[in-house]
């Protein structure tokens, strides 16, 4: 993988929640181009733990807003 903590490589906001989570709300921010798994981990796998992580935003997967909005709504 590479020198840094691997966390999630998604985009994605909580819109809303009760405290008990009975109902919640989020949007998911996917990419319209194919999912740049290999350019992530090859970029990580190079990085040291004093440079920060290459994240999904520094790839060119969001260029001239080529993404879908996915509203999810759980209750």
């Amino acid at each position: 993988m590479g020198n840094h903590g691997e966390d999630v490589k998604e985009i994605y906001y909580y819109l809303d929640s009760t405290p008990t989570h009975s109902y919640m709300k989020f949007l998911y921010k996917y990419p319209q181009m194919a999912y740049p798994y290999e350019q992530l981990i090859e970029e990580n796998a190079h990085r040291s733990r004093e440079v920060p992580e290459y994240e999904l935003m520094d790839t060119e997967a969001f260029d001239e807003d080529r993404y879908w909005d996915i509203f999810v709504e759980a209750s």
